[in-house]
């Protein structure tokens, strides 16, 4: 319902009630107009924010997305080296001679 709406419904009450009766709602009638201006008002308001917020949010993925792409991927080995290492035993007499001297 917008303003044109509003406006047909009060001529059609005081069509239907006579000049009369509808001068002793019209302060309520006007009331209900005003009150329905500011509400429209608002929700276009609203709608506006919405709007440009959904803007704004589409934007954002876009640039994440964008900066996720951006970012390289590596495979980390250290989990294969350390596997490399435990299968390789070490023995501590393969590092000295018979006489106890670290070999070189």
């Amino acid at each position: 319902m917008d303003g044109k709406d509003l406006r047909k419904l009060t001529e059609s009450i005081d069509k239907k009630l006579g000049s009369e009766n509808s001068a002793i709602i019209a302060d309520d009638i006007g009331t209900i107009m005003t009150g329905f201006e500011t509400m429209d008002s608002q929700i276009k308001a609203k709608d506006e924010e919405i709007a440009s917020l959904k803007k704004d949010k589409e934007k954002l993925v876009l640039a994440n997305g964008n900066l996720l792409k951006q970012v390289t991927v590596t495979v980390d080995n250290e989990e294969d080296d350390n596997e490399d290492v435990a299968k390789k035993p070490f023995n501590f007499r393969d590092a000295f001679d018979e006489k106890g001297n670290f070999k070189k």
